[in-house]
């Protein structure tokens, strides 16, 4: 895009147009321009971002034959279907679909922006994360696009949805804070929401054991991200949230754990609670887990691709495991663009895309 500007003024003076289009989309500078006026520039190419399953060996296969998701993309608990958040051409705008594997087919469930998404349980819904009432809130919609959004909880901070307690009544998500960073939450349907773990780091990524008596998040309070498990629910409160009965050790023995080790993100358990899947970056590890009384194993490395992950400090889930935990569903990173584009006496171009530019 570009748009007029008064230098002397330190004010836009004028509409935005756009100038260059499907430029690449990408962490590093994508685009560049000299002050001869010669432009530089790579393409966005979605070519290469469908799904695949992977399995403990590392092995693929295709989930999707064409199209592309956005971001992360949750399975059912059958493993038939997949909630999932596909970028709107026309507005630029994320949206939930749910996608049929067997059928090949896409239901878009809602209308009005979307972020995060996650099933509720049972599968009969998604709960997703919306800025379509000022800041982004938790809605709630059915599964099948019948009805309109319900809105769960609506504050002045976002808020992120990530993993529902396996009762099906407390749903903990992460929240943005201007001076604790980002916090967990949980937020009981008929309740109102309670802090879980709120300190000047962040922490995001909440998912329940099966047992629903721990909780698995990242945080980076060592300086870089972690996993930890963290008991719940937790001890009396405190003036920054919950506090542990006898801080990291409580009287039913150690409260709080750490997982990972040299870094880790997007953690994830197993369905019978006796794993812990983490990332870190493009390798994914294992963690031996006993719950009761909870114990933690070694890492190990799994597998290890250029699949899309999640990049801090953002909390969005970009992998999920089938219900037996023998394959994992992820997006390859598309390809690196293999040219660059030149184009000369841009300036010229520019004056006629914007007459306004001179």
């Amino acid at each position: 895009m570009v748009a007029p500007f008064d230098i002397k003024r330190r004010a836009v003076v004028g509409p935005a147009v756009p100038v260059i289009e499907r430029i690449g989309r990408d962490n590093r500078s994508s685009w560049d321009v000299s002050a001869t006026g010669t432009l530089i520039y790579s393409e966005y190419n979605r070519r290469g971002t469908k799904l695949v399953r992977v399995d403990r060996n590392g092995s693929e296969a295709s989930v999707n034959p064409e199209e592309s998701f956005l971001a992360l993309a949750k399975l059912s608990r059958d493993g038939r279907y997949i909630a999932a958040l596909i970028p709107q051409e026309i507005s630029d705008r994320n949206e939930v679909f749910v996608y049929d594997i067997e059928r090949n087919t896409y239901a878009r469930i809602t209308n009005g922006g979307a972020n995060d998404v996650i099933w509720s349980p049972g599968d009969d819904g998604v709960t997703f994360a919306s800025n379509r009432t000022g800041s982004v809130n938790l809605f709630w919609q059915r599964a099948g696009g019948s009805g309109t959004a319900e809105l769960l909880l609506e504050k002045e901070r976002n808020q992120f949805p990530h993993d529902w307690h396996p009762d099906g009544k407390t749903l903990a998500y992460y929240e943005v804070h201007p001076s604790t960073a980002r916090d967990i939450w949980m937020l009981t349907i008929g309740s109102a929401p309670e802090p879980f773990l709120v300190t000047p780091f962040n922490e995001r990524s909440p998912v329940f054991s099966p047992d629903g008596q721990w909780v698995a998040y990242v945080s980076d309070e060592s300086g870089r991200d972690e996993v930890y498990v963290l008991r719940y629910p937790r001890g009396p409160q405190g003036p920054q949230g919950p506090q542990g009965p006898q801080g990291p050790e409580g009287p039913e023995g150690k409260d709080k754990w750490i997982i990972s080790s040299g870094g880790g993100a997007e953690p994830i358990w197993s369905d019978n609670g006796r794993e812990l899947f983490y990332r870190d970056r493009y390798r994914v590890f294992t963690v031996p887990i006993s719950l009761n009384p909870f114990d933690a194993g070694a890492p190990e490395l799994f597998f290890e691709g250029r699949y899309a992950f999640s990049a801090s400090p953002n909390g969005s889930q970009t992998w999920d495991a089938a219900s037996d935990s023998q394959t994992f569903l992820l997006r390859p990173l598309p390809h690196r663009p293999t040219e660059i584009n030149v184009v000369l006496n841009w300036f010229e171009e520019l004056k006629r895309l914007d007459p306004t530019d001179n």
